[in-house]
């Protein structure tokens, strides 16, 4: 996921966790993002929840490698409409 992301994003590599806390990519509005992951029905979880910042989103990892390298393609998908 970090290496499928990090051009897209800016990400703290994980050093063990099954999650990663990305940044929105710089001037995209959290809910504009969130509606263009909902769109593609990708779940992920608005930083705001989870922490003080509405400026990243919470991913989990813990799935099957297909359905994440589907994940990194939509993300990457994202980030580029949303510019």
């Amino acid at each position: 996921m970090y290496e499928g992301l990090k051009d897209s994003y800016r990400i703290v590599k994980p050093g063990g966790a099954f999650y990663m806390f990305p940044y929105l990519p710089d001037g995209v509005d959290p809910e504009r993002f969130l509606e263009a992951c909902i769109k593609r029905e990708l779940l992920v979880v608005p930083g705001g929840a989870c922490s003080d910042r509405n400026t990243n989103f919470r991913l989990c990892y813990a799935a099957t490698d297909e359905k994440l390298k589907r994940a990194v393609d939509m993300l990457n998908q994202i980030a580029k409409e949303l510019k």
